[in-house]
């Protein structure tokens, strides 16, 4: 087995080491995060208007993108981790910096932009 360095880069759905999951405010049965970092959507159905008929998803580990941001206090660049998760139809991008350190750090207010977790 190849030893990634960072612990996002792991999509394998077998638990890491010490490895513990909580579900996402907001997206109860849809997402949880670990104390990892990572990220996974749970497996659910999904009703098309298609006439297609039900979708099935199953329990994928997300892949996460790296966004480089201006810190507009610095004025210089700061480098963080996000993924994309979706429900009812609506898109929510929030750092994963932030839902861990919200989930297994000290809860805050998630839409309080001047709280900046650094992870």
């Amino acid at each position: 087995m190849i030893k990634l360095d960072y612990d996002y880069l792991n999509l394998t759905l077998s638990d890491l080491p010490g490895e513990i999951w909580k579900d996402v405010p907001g997206f109860l049965d849809y997402y949880q995060v670990s104390n990892y970092g990572r990220v996974k959507a749970l497996e659910r159905w999904i009703e098309r208007n298609s006439g297609k008929g039900d979708l099935h998803l199953k329990e994928p580990i997300l892949k996460q993108t790296v966004h480089k941001g201006l810190n507009a206090y610095t004025q210089g660049y700061k480098i963080a981790l996000a993924v994309s998760m979706r429900k009812d139809a609506k898109r929510t991008g929030i750092t994963t910096a932030r839902w861990v350190c919200h989930l297994f750090v000290k809860k805050f207010d998630m839409s309080n932009k001047k709280i900046n977790c650094i992870w």
